[in-house]
């Protein structure tokens, strides 16, 4: 059974489930990202405490562009994308996730990550390690939602470029 933690720091009697933690096996590697070109992708499968898949994800270095990751996978900015494979529906649902990592070199072909991440469900903390494994990186990820994790910066949203700005009327 879960241990039970106090739900507010003070609140005498009142506990709730200590935190979820979900787990992720996921390749860090070169590759195209969708609609904009060569980047550093990340994607793997997001288990429950169960044990069970529940979630595929994807996610990009952000700004992307051809980077070196030879001696450790670069720190920024990843948004991305989760699939939900829920039970008894048939239809996959998609949520935006994003995330921030920073990695640190621990030895020759290693590294720890930490970071955190907001979607739909929540803000949460992220950490793992990684080994490199030919082009790429094997990164083994556990993520824990917890409403203190710091917030990521704002989604620039329906910036336009000078070429996608409307034109002025006669």
């Amino acid at each position: 059974p879960a241990a039970a933690v106090p739900a507010t720091p003070g609140a005498p009697g009142a506990l709730a489930a200590a935190p979820e933690k979900f787990t992720c096996t996921a390749r860090l590697e070169c590759g195209n990202v969708s609609g904009k070109g060569p980047g550093v992708i990340v994607h793997g499968h997001w288990k429950g405490p169960n044990g069970v898949v529940g979630a595929s994800m994807r996610h990009h270095l952000d700004p992307g562009g051809a980077q070196d990751i030879s001696e450790s996978p670069p720190s920024g900015q990843y948004p991305g994308r989760m699939n939900m494979n829920l039970p008894g529906v048939a239809k996959k649902t998609q949520m935006v996730d994003r995330m921030a990592m920073r990695f640190t070199k621990t030895g020759e072909g290693t590294c720890s990550l930490e970071g955190e991440g907001a979607n739909r469900v929540g803000k949460y903390f992220i950490q793992g390690n990684g080994q490199r494994r030919g082009n790429g990186w094997d990164l083994g990820l556990t993520r824990q939602y917890d409403r203190s994790a710091p917030d990521l910066p704002a989604v620039k949203r329906g910036a336009r470029t000078p070429a996608a700005a409307p034109r002025a009327r006669a």
